[in-house]
C-alpha cells in the first residue's frame, strides 16, 4: 500500500500525495528522476479520480504502454474518454512502450483535463539517475515538477545506476564506488542533477522505496538537510 510521509520537526507526518503536491485544477505536473515515477503517477491519478478530477496521463519521452492507453492522435476521442472515464492514458504506440505526442497536439488535449500528469524522464528501470543534456523533457507550461528517487540506490555501485558515467564524473568517483547519502544530497541540490531546468516552477522531491528501517533513517536524514534549503520533500513507504 502506498503511504506518503513528510519528516517535519523530527516527526513523520502522514499526508496524501495530492495534498503534498498541493494539486489544483489545471495543474500540469511533470515527473522526473528514477525509482518509481510511473507508480507515483498512477497513485496520484487514483487520488484525483476519487476527487472527481479528469486526469490525463501522458509522456514527453517514453513510458510503459498500458493496454487501456489511447494511441490515436484524435482530440475528440481523448475528450470523450476523459468525460467518461475521468482518467485517460494517451500517447503514441511504440510497441511495448508509449511515446510522446507532438507538443502542439499535447497542448490541445491538456485543455480537456483538470490535471495532467507527464512522465518526462527515462531511467531504464534503474533506481537513480542524473540527466543528460537533453533530459528531462519538460513542456513549457508545466507548472510543477516532481523528482522521484529510488532509495534502494543507496549503497549500490554507481555503474548500476542510470547515466552512470555522468554520476561518476559529477561526484569525482569511479564506477565501482558506491552511492552514499552525501552523494545523493549533492545531486538532489544540484542544477545539474534534480534541479536541472526547473526554472521558477514548484519543485518537489519524493524519496521512494523506503521499505526498511535503515532506508527510513537515511530518508529522514536527507529530508532534514533538504528542508533547510526550502525544498518540499516527502518519503513513501510500501512495506513498513
Amino acid at each position: 500500500m502506498y503511504k506518503l510521509y513528510q519528516y517535519i520537526d523530527g516527526e513523520l507526518k502522514q499526508n496524501s500525495l495530492s495534498d503534498f503536491l498541493q494539486v489544483r485544477k489545471k495543474d500540469i505536473i511533470s515527473f522526473a528522476g528514477a525509482g518509481g515515477k510511473t507508480s507515483t503517477i498512477f497513485a496520484l491519478a487514483n487520488e484525483l479520480k476519487d476527487m472527481n478530477y479528469r486526469v490525463l496521463i501522458t509522456t514527453t519521452t517514453k513510458m510503459f504502454l498500458e493496454k487501456e492507453a489511447i494511441t490515436v492522435q484524435d482530440e475528440k476521442i481523448i475528450e470523450k474518454a476523459l468525460q467518461k472515464n475521468k482518467s485517460v492514458i494517451a500517447g503514441t504506440d511504440l510497441g511495448k512502450k508509449m511515446g510522446a505526442f507532438d507538443e502542439d497536439f499535447l497542448k490541445k488535449i491538456i485543455n480537456y483535463s483538470d490535471v495532467t500528469l507527464i512522465e518526462a524522464d527515462g531511467a531504464q528501470r534503474k533506481p537513480f539517475k542524473m540527466p543528460r543534456d537533453y533530459e528531462p523533457v519538460y513542456i513549457e507550461n508545466t507548472n510543477k515538477i516532481v523528482y522521484v528517487v529510488g532509495m534502494t540506490s543507496l549503497g549500490q555501485e554507481i555503474k548500476n545506476l542510470s547515466r552512470a558515467d555522468i554520476i561518476a564524473d559529477f561526484l569525482v568517483k569511479s564506477l565501482d564506488e558506491k552511492l552514499s547519502v552525501k552523494d545523493m544530497i549533492k545531486i538532489l541540490l544540484s542544477e545539474k542533477g534534480a534541479k536541472k531546468d526547473i526554472g521558477k516552477r514548484d519543485f518537489y522531491i519524493i524519496l521512494n522505496q523506503v521499505d526498511n528501517e535503515v532506508l527510513l533513517q537515511y530518508a529522514m536524514e536527507i529530508s532534514s538537510v533538504l528542508n533547510k534549503y526550502g525544498i518540499q520533500i516527502a518519503l513513501t513507504k510500501h512495506k513498513i
